[in-house]
């Protein structure tokens, strides 16, 4: 089980970088610097993210590799990359992120892990909030 979730969770980080990362580099429009500067905002946690859970992953003997990860990863980007605006694309990447880490909480993991979800869902609710209000 803590397999499963953790593996689900570092693809739905990498996905969610790399979206908003070239969300990031091909903004435009009118508010291309705001947006510019709020997905650079979005993206650059990621990585300390990504690598705490991953390290968290290795401590209790949970195997990946680049191309699982990858793997598990790119229908994720798929299924974004449908929604043309980058900003709603951004939202339901987050929304996703949400719902797989309230899943993992409610299957009942090992304290340590569960807190480091919850910190991790708090820290994208902020993501939430300012998607929410650039499209207002």
């Amino acid at each position: 089980m803590m397999q499963k979730t953790l593996t689900a969770i570092l693809a739905l980080l990498h996905a969610l970088r790399l979206s908003h990362h070239v969300a990031h580099l091909t903004a435009k429009g009118p508010q291309f610097y705001q947006t510019h500067l709020m997905f650079e905002r979005l993206y650059t946690p990621l990585v300390d993210e990504f690598d705490g859970i991953a390290e968290f992953a290795v401590s209790v003997n949970v195997t990946f590799d680049a191309c699982s990860i990858t793997r598990d990863a790119y229908p994720l980007l798929e299924a974004w990359e449908k929604t043309a605006d980058p900003i709603e694309r951004a939202l339901k990447a987050e929304l996703d992120l949400q719902k797989a880490i309230k899943s993992a909480v409610d299957s009942k993991l090992p304290a340590p892990l569960d807190n480091r979800l919850r910190t991790l869902a708090d820290s994208h609710s902020t993501a939430i909030y300012l998607l929410q209000q650039s499209r207002a």
